[in-house]
This record gives C-alpha cells, sequence and structure tokens, in this order.
C-alpha cells in the first residue's frame, strides 16, 4: 500500500520502458525451442555448405634498418613510426590497382579461375581483395600474405605474381622519390646561399658597430666605466642614507629635548648666583635682628608694626631680586639650548642635502654608462645570434651538399621491403568451415528468435512484470498473483480458491493482499475499500470475493457491494437463493440497504447485489448523494465493506467512489492490461487524494492474443507445462488443464 497523493517511492515514468535482459529472460523458453527448430531445420544447408579450404601464404620482410651504399655504418632507421609504416604497406598490398597488375601476369588458364565470366577486370580485383589476407604478425618483421580458396589451383601464383607487382611498384617509387628529393635539395641549397650572404652583410655591420667580430661581453668598453661607477655609487648611497639617518635622529633628538622642563636648570643657576647668596645672607642677619628687635613689643604697638612692615619689605625684595635673576636664567639657558640644537640639525641637514647631490650625480653618471653598456651588450647579443645562425646555415648547406652526394649514389641502393619466401602450392586441406558454418546458423537461429522477441516487446504496450507496475505508479505491487490454470485444479473455480485451494499459491497470495488491507483497517481506521481494475475483465470480482473472503477470518462483519453497472457477475458466482432489491434500487430511492441485503453463507458475508439493469432514464436520474449516507449508515454496521465497480478509465461512476473509499485497490491483468492505462489509472487515484492505494498484479484471466501468439502459446505450452508440472505428476490431470488454458485464451 502507499499514500494517496503525488508522494511515490519510485520515479514514475508516463511511457513504458524497455529492458533487454528482461525482455530476452520473458522469452527464454520461446527462444531455446524455436531456436533449436530453426537450428536443427538449417543442419541440412550445414550438411551441403560445410567442406575443406586451402590456403597459400607469401612472406615479405620489412626492415626497420637498411645499411646504405656509401659506408655500412650508416643506416637510416624507421624505428619511430615502423608499425605505422608497416600498416601502410599492409593497405597497399589490397589496392584494386596492383592485383589487376598481378591478374594480367596469370597465364590465361589461371586468370579465368579468379576472373568470373563477364566480369570486368576491376570487379574481379575487387572480389579477389575480399578474399586475400594481409597481416603484419606482430613480433616479427613479416607481412604474411594468405589466399583462400576451395581448390588449390592458381592459389600460390596468384600470391607470388602479386608480391613482385608491389616490390616493382615500390622500388619504382623509391626511385622516383631520390629524383624528388634530389630537386627539392637543389632548390634548397640556393635558397640557403642567399641566406648566407644575408646574413653575412648584417654581421659585418654589426662587428664594426661593437667594434670586434668575436661578440663576446668582456669587449665591451663600458663594462669597466660601469663598474667604476657602480661602486662610487654604492659608496654614495651609504653615505647618503648616513647623513639622512643623522638628520633624522637630530630631529627627533629636538622633539625629545624640547620635551624636557628648564625648572631644574633655572634653580640651579639662581641658587649658585653669588651675589643673590651674598644678598640672602644679609637680609637673612638682617630680618633675625629685626625679629630679635620685636621681643617685648605688644600687638598693637607701633614700632611693632613698624618692625613687621620692615621685615616683609626686605622678603618682597629678596623675591623680586630671585624673580629677576630666574627669569635670566630662563633666557640664557633657552636661548643656548635653542642654538645648539639648530646648530646640530643644520649641519645634518647640510651633510644630507651634500650626500644626496653626490648621489644624483653619479646615479646620473651609472645611467648614462648603463644606456651604453646596454646598447652594446644588445648589439654583441645580436652579434652572436647572426653568428649562430650564419654558422646553422652553413652546417645546412654542409648536409644539404653531403645528402646531394649520397642521394645520387644511393638511388640504386636495395629497398626496404624485400621478398622472405614465395608462396607454394598447398598439397593438403589447410582447414573446414564446418565450426564457422556452426557458429553462424546457431547465431542466425536463436539470435533471429531473440530479434523478433525483442522487436515484439518494444511494440507491446502490456504490462509484462512487476517492474512496470513500479515504472507506472511508483510503487510495487502486492503478491503477485499467479495464473490458477498452471498452479490449481481444474475442478476448483477461481473465485473459490480461497475456500477449497488454501494451500495454492494463489490463495497465499491473497491472503497477503488481505493481510494488507486488514493492517490499513486496524492503523488507520480504513473500512471502505475499493476494488477496480485498469480495463475489464482483470479478475476484479473474483479477487475481490476471495480476499474478503479471507478479512472475514480476521473481522466477522464484511459487506460486498456490487457498484459495476456494465458487467456484473457477483450473482452468477455467489447464486442467491430469493430474489432481493440492489444497489440499483437504493439510488433510486425504492429500497432501504437493509432489505437489498443477503447473506453468502458459504463466505460468511453479506452481499448487496446490482439488482435489475438500470435504463437510461433510470441512470439519469439516480441520487449519487445516497451513496455517502448509505455508505455512512453501514460503517456502524459492518467492520469493513468490499466495493466491486467498474475499470476506473470507463466509468465517472468509480471516480465518485473512490472519493468516498479508504483503500482503493487497482487490479491489473497481466499479460493484458495496458501500461498507459495503468499509468492513467494511478494519475487518476493520485489526483482523487484516496488515503492509501495498492495494486494487485492478476497473471490469470483471459488475455489479448492475436492468431500468432495463440499459435506460439500452443507449440510451447507442453514445454512451459512440463517446467512447472515435472515428469511422473499426474498427466489425467495435466491434460485437461492444457486444453482449458487453449481454449481460454482463444
Amino acid at each position: 500500500m502507499v499514500d494517496g497523493g503525488e508522494d511515490t517511492r519510485y520515479p514514475v515514468t508516463p511511457k513504458k520502458p524497455f529492458d533487454l535482459l528482461e525482455s530476452l529472460g520473458r522469452h527464454w523458453l520461446k527462444i531455446l525451442v524455436f531456436g533449436t527448430a530453426l537450428f536443427l531445420s538449417f543442419m541440412p544447408l550445414f550438411l551441403v555448405k560445410a567442406r575443406p579450404y586451402y590456403t597459400a601464404t607469401g612472406k615479405l620482410r620489412v626492415s626497420p634498418v637498411v645499411p646504405t651504399f656509401i659506408a655500412r655504418s650508416e643506416e637510416s632507421p624507421i624505428l619511430g613510426y615502423y608499425g605505422r609504416y608497416v600498416q601502410t604497406q599492409v593497405d597497399r598490398l589490397k589496392d584494386p590497382g596492383i592485383i589487376e597488375k598481378a591478374l594480367l601476369r596469370l597465364p590465361p588458364g589461371l586468370r579465368a579461375a579468379f576472373v568470373p565470366g563477364g566480369a570486368s577486370l576491376s570487379r574481379a580485383a575487387e572480389i579477389l581483395a575480399d578474399r586475400l589476407e594481409v597481416t603484419h604478425k606482430r613480433g616479427t618483421h613479416l607481412i604474411f600474405l594468405k589466399l583462400t580458396g576451395g581448390t588449390p589451383e592458381g592459389l600460390a601464383e596468384v600470391i607470388n605474381r602479386l608480391m613482385e607487382v608491389f616490390l616493382e611498384e615500390v622500388q619504382a617509387q623509391e626511385e622516383g622519390k631520390d629524383h624528388r628529393r634530389l630537386s627539392y635539395l637543389k632548390e634548397e641549397k640556393k635558397r640557403i646561399e642567399k641566406q648566407i650572404a644575408a646574413q653575412t652583410r648584417l654581421f659585418e655591420d654589426v662587428a664594426k658597430a661593437v667594434g670586434t667580430s668575436s661578440f663576446e661581453e668582456a669587449y665591451n668598453i663600458h663594462n669597466v666605466e660601469f663598474e667604476t661607477l657602480q661602486k662610487q655609487y654604492l659608496k654614495a648611497y651609504n653615505l647618503r642614507v648616513e647623513a639622512e639617518n643623522r638628520l633624522k635622529a637630530a630631529l627627533q633628538e629636538t622633539e625629545v629635548v624640547w620635551e624636557v622642563p628648564l625648572d631644574p636648570l633655572i634653580e640651579e643657576r639662581v641658587s649658585e648666583d653669588p651675589v643673590l647668596r651674598q644678598m640672602d645672607i644679609y637680609s637673612y642677619k638682617k630680618i633675625q635682628d629685626l625679629e630679635a628687635s620685636l621681643e617685648g613689643l605688644e600687638e598693637g604697638n607701633p614700632d611693632r608694626k613698624h618692625i613687621e612692615a620692615r621685615i616683609k619689605e626686605i622678603q618682597e625684595k629678596i623675591s623680586r631680586i630671585k624673580d629677576r635673576v630666574s627669569e635670566g636664567a630662563l633666557r640664557v639657558i633657552y636661548g643656548k639650548r635653542t642654538s645648539e640644537l639648530q646648530e646640530k640639525i643644520l649641519k645634518a641637514r647640510s651633510e644630507f642635502e651634500a650626500a644626496k647631490r653626490t648621489e644624483e650625480e653619479i646615479k646620473e653618471k651609472l645611467n648614462r654608462a648603463l644606456e651604453a653598456k646596454t646598447r652594446i651588450s644588445w648589439k654583441i647579443h645580436y652579434g652572436k645570434q647572426i653568428k649562430g645562425k650564419l654558422d646553422h646555415l652553413k652546417n645546412l648547406l654542409n648536409r644539404i651538399d653531403e645528402r646531394i652526394y649520397t642521394l645520387t649514389l644511393e638511388s640504386r641502393a636495395p629497398g626496404r621491403i624485400v621478398l622472405e619466401s614465395r608462396a607454394k602450392v598447398p598439397d593438403i586441406p589447410t582447414g573446414s568451415n564446418t565450426k564457422k558454418f556452426a557458429l553462424l546458423l546457431f547465431a542466425m537461429a536463436f539470435g533471429g528468435v531473440s530479434v523478433l522477441g525483442v522487436l515484439y516487446d518494444l511494440r507491446d504496450n502490456r504490462v509484462r512484470s512487476r517492474k512496470d507496475v513500479r515504472n507506472a505508479l511508483g510503487a510495487d505491487p502486492t503478491w503477485p498473483i499467479s495464473d490458477y490454470r498452471l498452479t490449481g485444479s481444474s475442478e476448483i473455480p477461481f473465485s473459490e480458491v480461497t475456500l477449497s485451494d488454501p494451500l495454492n499459491v494463489v490463495s497465499k497470495a491473497i491472503h497477503s493482499l488481505a493481510a494488507r488491507l486488514d493492517n490499513e483497517r486496524r492503523t488507520q481506521n480504513a473500512k471502505i475499500f475499493l476494488f477496480t481494475g485498469t480495463d475489464n475483465e482483470c479478475g476484479t470480482t473474483e479477487i475481490m470475493l476471495n480476499a474478503a473472503h479471507v478479512m472475514t477470518k480476521l473481522c466477522p462483519r464484511g459487506l460486498v457491494i456490487e457498484a459495476n453497472f456494465k458487467d456484473p457477475d457477483i450473482k452468477g458466482i455467489v447464486r442467491p437463493r430469493e430474489v432481493k432489491p440492489g444497489l440499483v434500487d437504493i439510488l433510486l430511492g425504492r429500497a432501504e440497504p437493509a432489505d437489498c441485503i443477503f447473506r453468502d453463507e458459504k463466505r460468511g458475508l453479506d452481499v448487496i447485489l446490482l439488482g435489475g439493469p438500470p435504463t437510461t432514464e433510470e441512470i439519469a436520474s439516480m441520487e449519487r448523494a445516497r451513496i455517502h449516507g448509505t455508505l455512512e449508515e453501514l460503517k456502524k454496521t459492518y467492520d469493513f465493506i468490499f466495493l466491486d465497480t467498474e475499470p476506473l478509465l470507463v466509468s465517472d461512476l468509480t471516480e465518485y467512489l473512490a472519493l468516498k473509499a479508504d483503500v482503493a485497490a487497482l487490479v491489473i491483468q497481466g499479460d493484458r492490461s495496458l501500461y498507459r492505462c495503468l499509468y492513467a489509472s494511478g494519475r487518476i487515484l493520485m489526483k482523487l487524494k484516496v488515503p492509501a492505494i495498492g495494486a494487485v498484479l492478476n497473471w490469470g484471466g483471459p488475455r489479448w492474443r492475436s492468431r500468432i501468439q495463440l499459435t506460439v502459446s500452443r507449440l510451447i505450452w507442453p514445454f512451459q507445462k512440463r517446467l512447472v508440472h515435472p515428469p511422473g505428476e499426474d498427466l489425467e490431470r495435466v491434460i485437461p488443464l492444457v486444453k482449458k488454458k487453449l481454449l481460454y485464451d482463444a
């Protein structure tokens, strides 16, 4: 079960995906049966076509290194591209022009064996090129030429003539190549001589400008001057840096000294003044004497006031003298400190300016020397380039002269490709095409059947596996329900499989479905279960009745409502003893639900049948709103309610009932239901937001089969039945099943 809405566990695809391995696995029995039949039918052709063949082989040797004609120590190797060179010769050996020349050299009697009557020589060369096998054996210097035929006549002669023509072509090409090389080398010699003359003139001009033809840096006359100025500049630079540092130190010292207070120095100068010291001593004694004369005088005495005024006057006078001395000391000390600092700064600044001017003068001279040195160095470098290029051109000219001389002598030297061994007329057959022909027939027989099966599956839109259900709905189906015709008894109808054959695999699959439905009932309080199919005849009714019977063992009160207006089947299965109104009468307001229920004792279920088939006017007048009230009323009485409905894609009533259902079980008929119908049904249930959706894959029931499919099914049915029922099983029971299945499919 999966939740409704758009949530799925697997990706959903609108179109049915194709799986090659699954397709081959589905048709393996057909491939085996019909492939074997085709292979056995090809056996007469195999016996006719299988015959021995003869092979003639010739060898050519390709030398990677060929000794020269002048001196054997000089060689011209092709080791760097030996493989490509050999492959080129292999391709050239199959050239139609060379094969035509080889055919012309054959005697007329042998030539007729390789030139079909009425065919042109070029066409015969193309045919022979297809038969000819030219290979290079890895690890050797040999090229093998093989020609195979049903008779030994003419095979060796064709190989030998072909090798002779090819060697002549290679020799002629080598000679023509040397002629072209000589012409090119002579033209190249003239071009290089012109370049040498032009470079010589440039060489002479540069040598005059530099003053030497050796073009060595040691002869640059500006090197000594540049080195001397460079040393002077380095010394001047150091002096300028030192002077700048002294100036910075003087400025920094001035800033620090200005922050130092002068009060201690002024006090020291005042305390050390001799005049002030004498006056201090005199005033002290005078004050002592005046204070001594105050003894015995009262506070208001005029003499006392006069003496105190005299003391105060002396003290004020001494204070004024000290202030004048302090001011003078301040001016002297401040002026001295200012003049000393300014003198020190001026001296440092003058030294810095002088060092800076010296540095700039030397730097200017150094730049002029560097420019002159660079100019001469560039000309020396340019002269070296010219000299190197001139030497290179002279070396090329010498090599070209030597090459012209060598090619002139080597024009008739032996080639790189030589004849290793001639082909011999084969005396005995080389082998037979039996094995290859048998493999070819095997591939044609089994491969042809496999291709037909794959092509059929590519166009087949039916649901063929659990994977198709997963791709269409986004979830796996429940335990698939097997074909009861293969696994069960012909005496038990499919609608009673859980009643009469509970140990069958089909019954177990339905028990698994019922367990899932009961789990929804217990955990989600689901009571209304809707059963619908992707199309007609999916086995929906039979599966629903079997599942309802199993559910009665889990919860006793169960009700089945037949809501399939198009093809009602429940009445024919349960066969009620009395006639009662049905769902149609409920919707038309002619009966109550309690009046329509009858008991199916065999399954332990209550059933509401459809009733009489409604007319068009009755369908138009039905009140569907009664469905909701009816279901709500029945939910109070029953533990579960199963609704048997028409296929979802053909009935709007099924969609309406799906809105009322707690769980929707979508039955898919394997090998019958179309993938697009399954996808569309799933999309509808998702959009209706059914709380839970379950997919039931049914492999039983009738299937859509063409005449070809029926014929194939009848042919492989004995093998398929034998796989299900091994040897030793009662054939009296098996044979009726075979007949029943074939008639059911037809």
